[in-house]
Protein backbone atom coordinates (compact mmCIF):
# COMPACT_ATOMS: atom_id res chain seq x y z
CA UNK A 1 0.00 0.00 0.00
CA UNK A 2 3.01 2.57 0.72
CA UNK A 3 3.31 3.03 -2.57
CA UNK A 4 -0.77 3.19 -3.77
CA UNK A 5 -1.47 7.27 -3.50
CA UNK A 6 -5.14 6.36 -3.79
CA UNK A 7 -5.53 3.44 -1.67
CA UNK A 8 -3.73 6.07 1.48
CA UNK A 9 -5.76 8.27 0.95
CA UNK A 10 -8.92 6.45 0.73
CA UNK A 11 -7.32 5.31 3.97
CA UNK A 12 -6.97 8.52 5.54
CA UNK A 13 -10.18 10.17 4.49
CA UNK A 14 -12.04 6.29 6.37
CA UNK A 15 -10.17 7.44 9.43
CA UNK A 16 -11.01 11.09 9.35
CA UNK A 17 -14.73 9.94 9.51
CA UNK A 18 -14.69 7.73 12.30
CA UNK A 19 -14.89 10.19 14.95
CA UNK A 20 -16.14 13.70 15.03
CA UNK A 21 -17.30 15.75 17.67
CA UNK A 22 -18.46 19.74 17.12
CA UNK A 23 -16.80 22.42 18.47
CA UNK A 24 -17.84 25.64 18.50
CA UNK A 25 -15.62 28.62 19.85
CA UNK A 26 -16.52 32.09 20.48
CA UNK A 27 -14.38 35.27 22.36
CA UNK A 28 -15.82 38.27 23.91
CA UNK A 29 -13.75 40.14 25.79
CA UNK A 30 -10.93 38.64 26.14
CA UNK A 31 -12.88 35.55 27.49
CA UNK A 32 -12.70 32.53 25.34
CA UNK A 33 -15.60 30.37 25.32
CA UNK A 34 -15.79 26.90 23.61
CA UNK A 35 -18.37 24.30 23.70
CA UNK A 36 -18.04 20.49 22.68
CA UNK A 37 -21.06 18.22 21.23
CA UNK A 38 -21.12 14.81 22.07
CA UNK A 39 -18.44 12.37 21.12
CA UNK A 40 -19.94 10.60 17.38
CA UNK A 41 -17.78 7.35 16.27
CA UNK A 42 -18.78 5.74 13.43
CA UNK A 43 -18.20 2.14 14.96
CA UNK A 44 -19.46 2.71 18.48
CA UNK A 45 -16.17 2.47 20.13
CA UNK A 46 -15.48 2.48 23.76
CA UNK A 47 -15.70 5.75 25.34
CA UNK A 48 -12.77 8.40 24.51
CA UNK A 49 -11.91 10.95 27.06
CA UNK A 50 -9.46 13.40 25.57
CA UNK A 51 -7.58 17.32 26.77
CA UNK A 52 -8.29 20.87 25.34
CA UNK A 53 -5.45 22.98 24.36
CA UNK A 54 -4.97 26.34 23.76
CA UNK A 55 -2.20 27.44 21.32
CA UNK A 56 -1.36 30.95 20.85
CA UNK A 57 0.25 31.65 17.57
CA UNK A 58 2.22 34.16 15.50
CA UNK A 59 0.23 33.96 11.95
CA UNK A 60 3.80 35.20 10.35
CA UNK A 61 7.10 35.89 11.16
CA UNK A 62 10.38 36.43 9.95
CA UNK A 63 12.87 33.64 12.36
CA UNK A 64 16.39 33.49 12.73
CA UNK A 65 16.60 30.13 11.90
CA UNK A 66 19.79 29.59 11.27
CA UNK A 67 20.00 26.08 9.63
CA UNK A 68 17.85 23.24 8.53
CA UNK A 69 15.05 23.15 5.69
CA UNK A 70 13.91 26.59 7.20
CA UNK A 71 16.97 28.70 7.36
CA UNK A 72 16.74 32.21 6.32
CA UNK A 73 12.41 31.53 5.88
CA UNK A 74 9.54 33.28 7.27
CA UNK A 75 7.63 30.83 9.05
CA UNK A 76 4.02 30.66 9.82
CA UNK A 77 1.31 29.67 12.49
CA UNK A 78 4.11 29.58 15.15
CA UNK A 79 3.28 27.86 18.48
CA UNK A 80 4.37 30.54 21.48
CA UNK A 81 3.06 28.06 24.24
CA UNK A 82 0.66 25.34 24.72
CA UNK A 83 -1.69 25.33 27.45
CA UNK A 84 -4.13 22.75 28.81
CA UNK A 85 -7.31 24.59 29.61
CA UNK A 86 -9.11 21.07 30.71
CA UNK A 87 -10.07 17.22 30.52
CA UNK A 88 -13.03 16.52 28.69
CA UNK A 89 -14.82 13.37 29.30
CA UNK A 90 -16.85 12.87 25.70
CA UNK A 91 -19.78 14.42 26.79
CA UNK A 92 -21.02 17.89 25.58
CA UNK A 93 -18.71 20.10 27.97
CA UNK A 94 -18.14 24.31 28.31
CA UNK A 95 -15.12 25.61 29.20
CA UNK A 96 -13.95 29.31 29.63
CA UNK A 97 -10.65 31.29 30.08
CA UNK A 98 -8.65 34.26 29.86
CA UNK A 99 -7.23 34.13 26.73
CA UNK A 100 -4.52 37.38 27.21
CA UNK A 101 -3.77 35.57 30.48
CA UNK A 102 -2.18 32.68 28.28
CA UNK A 103 -1.17 34.43 25.22
CA UNK A 104 2.03 36.30 25.15
CA UNK A 105 1.53 40.07 23.97
CA UNK A 106 2.86 39.97 20.73
CA UNK A 107 0.66 36.72 19.52
CA UNK A 108 -1.84 37.19 16.98
CA UNK A 109 -3.51 34.30 16.72
CA UNK A 110 -4.36 31.10 18.40
CA UNK A 111 -5.92 27.48 17.69
CA UNK A 112 -8.26 25.43 20.07
CA UNK A 113 -7.49 22.01 19.96
CA UNK A 114 -9.45 18.92 21.50
CA UNK A 115 -7.26 15.90 21.53
CA UNK A 116 -7.78 12.54 22.80
CA UNK A 117 -5.77 11.00 25.18
CA UNK A 118 -4.57 12.77 28.47
CA UNK A 119 -1.41 14.51 29.10
CA UNK A 120 1.49 12.54 28.93
CA UNK A 121 -0.23 10.03 26.65
CA UNK A 122 -1.87 11.72 23.79
CA UNK A 123 -3.81 11.02 20.72
CA UNK A 124 -5.32 11.71 17.56
CA UNK A 125 -6.70 15.34 17.39
CA UNK A 126 -10.68 15.39 17.44
CA UNK A 127 -11.50 18.45 17.17
CA UNK A 128 -9.56 22.38 16.22
CA UNK A 129 -10.27 25.35 15.62
CA UNK A 130 -8.13 28.93 14.33
CA UNK A 131 -8.77 32.12 15.27
CA UNK A 132 -7.00 34.50 12.60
Amino acid sequence: MGSDRDAIRALIDGQRRQVSVPLSVTQTQGRVRVATGELKTKNNLAHITGTLWFVPVYRSRQVDVRRGENKNRALTNIARSLNKIGDWNGTPSNFEFDAAALSPTDSDGYVVILQAGVSDRPGPILAAYKNW
